[in-house]
């Protein structure tokens, strides 16, 4: 399953990473259904609004390349090189 999130209001970009550290927190907890539980995995692909951006969907662009480079690279969720949030 994929899905994605529009952050408006970010007060500064590295905010994103405590979106992304409460994304990877609720689905760290398992899940309960109809008397089974379930362990859920969660690959994480984030972009952030950027001049070169000349259009909408090259944001979301950028998101889908961060997010299939986080499925080799598990362990933390990587962003585009024109997006990167400061640490």
């Amino acid at each position: 399953m994929k899905f994605t999130t529009l952050l408006e209001e970010l007060k500064k970009p590295s905010d994103v990473n405590v979106v992304v550290a409460r994304v990877r927190e609720i689905f760290s907890e398992p899940y309960a259904v109809m008397g089974r539980t379930y362990h859920l995995t969660v690959k994480l692909g984030a972009a952030i609004n950027n001049p070169l951006y000349k259009h909408p969907r090259t944001i979301l662009e950028a998101a889908m390349s961060a997010l299939q480079t986080s499925q080799v690279n598990a362990d933390e969720p990587t962003w585009p090189a024109t997006s990167l949030p400061p640490r």
